[in-house]
């Protein structure tokens, strides 16, 4: 795949996430049916194909404004949509970076902010390997235990990821709450980042 670049300060349309987000480096497909997330896949659809994802603070909200989502989100990249019969539309995304919202642009007919990205650190050491080879074991007893886990997202974890891409895809696994889930895409610390996921994985197989 060829690289997708951005310049920040570039404005991108916004959509809410409920209560689920896609990390960087991972695809997967979402399904909209608000009005304003809508016309935010659409429009980038004509513009670029890239979108900024974000989750609300508080997910009953059904119109949120900007100061009811997380200022920390996730650029991504639209690699197709559908559309169905109803107006939603299932779109698979892929995440390209971790961003903050400097500001917003416009909340209407949908939210468009200005983003900057943000700089991971992501050095391997010998204690990234060794969370890395405890978070597999566990995540083996899991699935040994009943948990379920899509098929294509454990063939990547297990099949010579980078310890960047591991992490990422073991987030996009783990059962999180909303808090859980927005910690770990703030942290941009790798190792810190693995670190919390062998706590959150430990916990889920003694659950």
């Amino acid at each position: 795949m060829d690289e997708i670049t951005y310049s920040d300060n570039q404005k991108y349309p916004v959509v809410a996430l409920r209560d689920g987000i896609i990390f960087p480096t991972t695809e997967n497909a979402l399904l909209f049916g608000r009005g304003k997330s809508v016309m935010a896949i659409k429009h980038a659809m004509d513009h670029g194909k890239k979108i900024i994802l974000v989750m609300q603070k508080d997910a009953k909200f059904d119109d949120p404004s900007a100061s009811d989502l997380f200022d920390i989100g996730v650029l991504a990249h639209i690699e197709k949509i559908l559309e169905g019969e109803k107006g939603e539309i299932s779109a698979l995304m892929l995440g390209l970076s971790r961003v903050k919202i400097t500001s917003y642009i416009s909340e209407s007919p949908f939210l468009e902010a200005e983003i900057e990205e943000l700089k991971e650190i992501n050095e391997d050491s010998a204690e990234i390997d060794a969370l890395i080879r405890h978070i597999n074991t566990e995540l083996k007893q899991a699935v040994n235990l009943g948990k379920g886990v899509d098929v294509v997202y454990l063939m990547n974890i297990m099949s010579g990821a980078t310890p960047r891409q591991f992490s990422e895809q073991v987030a996009m696994i783990l059962d999180l709450s909303t808090k859980e889930r927005q910690n770990l895409l703030e942290e941009l610390d790798l190792l810190n980042r693995l670190k919390k996921q062998a706590e959150l994985v430990t916990k889920e197989v003694k659950i």
